[in-house]
């Protein structure tokens, strides 16, 4: 129910998770040994280097790219050519589909933990997507019923059944029910606002990618969402502006995208 009618059933290489909702599947296909779309993290860092962790959602994840081709790759080598004489780690955090409600226990639970210089943060897309409940709402699953069902979604069985009852919860006539952001755009401010408190408290700078952006092919235009902004006082890239300055390459630019409005 989190995303209404465009999931039913957790795709191949996810799991449930009782505070995330979901997360990537460790150890399947390209993801290292905690779920993450990269190389295995290190703890420590490499003595005198600069660590940055990317963290969002599918954009950040980099689907449909080639591992070597996400941004946080291309942002690595990028920093490496300018500066040679330093050295730098870029870690992708990236899950798609994932709100900044999410992205603020995966910054508490998972990415402090390895002691990031920087966390470049860029939520939006999800956060504004129509749902039954917004994820504050959602209520959290025992730990011991999620393992039960990530044992048993390995039988096709259960994954038919399963389906099946969840299109009878949610029937595509409810979609009118969609009413509801996943996270508001007052709530999307302050979670924004607790992962700039949490990395400060950490000695963390961050920096947020924020405005999502959107082309819509039909008409030709580059379109953004100014009710999802970064709060005051916070270091921050409007991705809306920089795209709308390159509207008339904008096609070019959102051919990895299916969907009617483009934003990968």
């Amino acid at each position: 129910g989190v995303a209404g009618r465009y999931v039913l059933e957790y795709p191949q290489g996810y799991l449930k998770d009782r505070e995330l909702f979901w997360r990537l599947e460790p150890g399947c296909g390209e993801y290292n040994s905690l779920g993450f779309r990269d190389k295995e993290f290190i703890a420590e860092k490499t003595a005198g280097s600069i660590r940055i962790i990317c963290m969002g959602d599918s954009v950040t994840f980099c689907w449909p790219a080639g591992v070597d081709n996400t941004y946080p790759k291309i942002l690595g080598k990028l920093l490496q050519d300018k500066f040679p004489n330093k050295k730098f780690e870029v870690l992708n955090f990236g899950v798609p589909g994932y709100t900044s409600y999410q992205g603020l226990i995966l910054l508490q639970k998972y990415a402090i933990r390895y002691a990031p210089d920087l966390v470049i943060v860029y939520y939006g897309v999800n956060d504004r997507a129509g749902c039954y409940k917004p994820d504050k709402y959602q209520r959290a699953t025992p730990s011991l019923v999620v393992n039960i069902e990530n044992f048993l979604r390995r039988f096709a069985f259960y994954r038919l059944a399963l389906g099946f009852t969840l299109s009878l919860k949610y029937p595509p006539q409810r979609d009118s029910l969609l009413i509801n952001h996943r996270v508001s755009s007052q709530d999307y401010r302050e979670n924004l606002q607790a992962i700039a408190q949490a990395a400060r408290q950490h000695g963390i700078q961050s920096l947020f990618i924020v405005n999502p952006a959107f082309y819509d092919p039909q008409k030709m235009l580059v379109l953004g969402d100014d009710a999802y902004s970064s709060p005051q006082g916070t270091d921050q890239f409007d991705i809306y502006k920089f795209f709308k300055k390159r509207e008339k390459e904008a096609e070019g630019l959102f051919l990895d995208d299916v969907r009617p409005l483009n934003f990968h």
